[in-house]
């Protein structure tokens, strides 16, 4: 049973060839989260009959959903395309277990319905609802995602390289890892009683580009860190322990950031497998027909970022796919921070001109803070004779005041507990801030007023 935990929502088609998909790319800027525009020239069907029991078109579950065709075969159950004739004709798309699956593909289903009842995150595809059919069993009814899988991604950037920009493709893949990083986190990092959440089956395929926005699915992988579940070889980790014979492993939040390096390691085409990205990470510094190099960048899915950003790309890879836990990334959030580090090298290599990542605790000020310390002085502080006073300084001092109106903003700490009050304060002058916020407790992370 190892492979698909259920199937992604959407799958290549049966002949291996990419859909074809309008690609626009985004204006060149700062932002680390951008990606292009995906929307497909046409959905997948896979015209497949694997002559397993399994709904038929026009069939109506629930009272509610009316079946229009399959969408996928999944290791554990099939993917239908429906409408939702209580809201709005809708499509959906419903997940069903094969019957005569194993008590463990089972519990993953029953699993995988309370998971989501807790989790809310932009990235993770939601669950609608859920039933029973008399015929194929448990059910449950999801968004229909019209996208392109990230392995049928990389495959359409492969065949035509410029309609993602060329070797800005791997800014884009970088832009991936760090949106799935926030969804990992999300699952990682849970409520004081909650416990702590894995995906446990991270892969190309499981990760869908919807338009302009990113959504993990099959998210019946979910499970406590330490419960076994379903894996994939060549994106579990190495340290993950093997079960059979359900071929489950009890994995921990390293062990998930482990599958996003290789799914990005897969995605960028640098080298067969993640033991690939030592040596070309280990490079000093690249010289004129470094084999190796050379050898890495014929690979690549697009053409190879220039200079040392192919190195310093396969050495963020590689800590993130390191065979020991303790010596991967401490958690996402660690690595969410050297992936916009090598973001920022890559832009910055491409376009020649230095990409700044914004500060987390300032707003950005329209005001420079160097009081015109770069500017040449006048003509005739360079006239004035030997000897003679220079006619006044070169630089007057801003006054107390000005200087304080042009230091840059802090950002609210969305973490501090006077946040949700600080947001309701539209006073911009000092005096009337100070009164409002008078009678509150001093907080060590609060930034509205020097009391705080």
């Amino acid at each position: 049973m190892e492979g698909d935990s259920s199937g992604p929502l959407i799958v290549m088609s049966p002949s291996g060839v990419p859909r074809d998909a309008d690609v626009v790319l985004p204006e060149e800027g700062p932002d680390v989260t951008a990606l292009p525009e995906v929307r497909p020239r046409q959905s997948v069907d896979t015209g497949e009959d694997d002559g397993m029991p399994g709904l038929v078109a026009g069939e109506l579950l629930a009272g509610q959903y009316r079946v229009v065709r399959r969408l996928g075969l999944g290791g554990m159950g099939d993917v239908y395309l429906a409408r939702d004739e209580k809201v709005d004709e809708r499509e959906v798309a419903v997940k069903t277990l094969r019957p005569g699956q194993a008590a463990f593909a089972e519990r993953a289903l029953r699993e995988e319905r309370q998971a989501f009842a807790d989790l809310n995150h932009e990235g993770i595809i939601p669950v609608f609802n859920y039933g029973t059919h008399e015929r194929v069993g448990d059910f449950l009814v999801l968004p229909y995602v019209d996208g392109l899988n990230l392995d049928e991604v990389r495959a359409l950037a492969r065949t035509d390289p410029e309609r993602f920009g060329g070797a800005r493709f791997h800014e884009f893949v970088l832009a991936y890892g760090i949106r799935i990083l926030s969804a990992l986190e999300h699952l990682h990092v849970r409520p004081p009683g909650s416990g702590v959440l894995v995906y446990g089956d991270l892969k190309p395929q499981n990760v869908m580009h919807d338009v302009s926005a990113i959504k993990v699915v099959d998210v019946g992988s979910i499970r406590p860190a330490g419960a076994p579940g379903l894996t994939t070889y060549g994106f579990r980790a190495p340290n993950v322990p093997l079960t059979p014979p359900e071929v489950a492993g009890a994995g921990q939040p390293q062990d998930d950031l482990f599958g996003l390096g290789e799914t990005l390691r897969t995605l960028c085409g640098l080298g067969e497998n993640h033991r690939d990205l030592a040596a070309l990470g280990a490079l000093g510094r690249l010289r004129e027909g470094d084999t190796l190099a050379a050898r890495a960048a014929l690979l690549t899915t697009t053409p190879a970022p220039s200079g040392l950003g192919l190195v310093s790309l396969a050495r963020v890879l590689r800590r993130a796919t390191r065979s020991t836990p303790a010596d991967r990334f401490a958690d996402a959030r660690e690595m969410d921070d050297q992936l916009r580090g090598v973001w920022r090298e890559l832009r910055s290599l491409r376009t020649r001109d230095e990409t700044f990542e914004p500060s987390p605790l300032f707003l950005q000020s329209p005001y420079a803070l160097d009081a015109g310390l770069g500017t040449a002085p006048a003509l005739p502080r360079w006239a004035t004779p030997a000897g003679e006073t220079p006619p006044g300084p070169l630089h007057e001092p801003p006054a107390p005041a000005d200087a304080a109106a042009r230091l840059p903003v802090p950002r609210p700490d969305p973490d501090d507990a006077h946040h949700a009050a600080l947001s309701r304060l539209a006073d911009a002058d000092p005096a009337a801030l100070l009164q409002n916020t008078a009678d509150w407790r001093d907080s060590p992370k609060c930034t509205c007023c020097a009391a705080g």
